[in-house]
């Protein structure tokens, strides 16, 4: 497995994990992973009347900016206070990551699709450039075979 993620994205996961729809068609590991994720906030949270507070707002009102910061500041409250529980999410959250079941951010979609822009363009000059050198030489080429041509008219 990878490295363990700062405690900051850690929370991010998992809020993200937690509120993003069900009813996403999900394959069965991604669907087993994010159950695993979810079970592990709720119990953890769900001990707390805080915490139990929390999850139950994010449930009602998924998003709501005051719902996910309450959920945001309990989950840093227990990762804070309990390593255990830190490691045991961040290991949950791996194969979630990994299967890309909370890569739902635009921006990496976008930075992927730029990327794949940048290269087609940069193949298209790369290509335009190389024509345009092909197409200079073929005019000033071997001053001779002018003068052939123009000898067999």
């Amino acid at each position: 497995m990878g490295e363990p993620m700062e405690l900051t994205e850690l929370v991010s996961q998992a809020v993200r994990v937690v509120t993003e729809p069900a009813s996403d068609p999900r394959t069965a590991a991604a669907t087993a992973a994010r159950q695993g994720v979810l079970d592990l906030v709720r119990k953890r949270l769900g001990g707390t009347p805080s915490g139990a507070a929390a999850l139950a707002a994010v449930s009602a009102r998924p998003t709501d900016p005051a719902a996910l910061a309450g959920l945001r500041d309990e989950l840093d409250a227990a990762v804070l206070a309990d390593r255990d529980f830190a490691a045991a999410l961040d290991a949950a959250l791996a194969p979630v990551v990994g299967l890309g079941q909370t890569d739902s951010d635009p921006t990496r979609a976008g930075g992927t699709a730029l990327g794949a822009t940048c290269l087609a363009l940069a193949t298209f000059v790369a290509l335009l450039v190389h024509g345009t050198i092909q197409a200079l030489n073929d005019d000033t080429a071997d001053p001779s075979s002018g003068e052939d041509s123009a000898q067999g008219r």
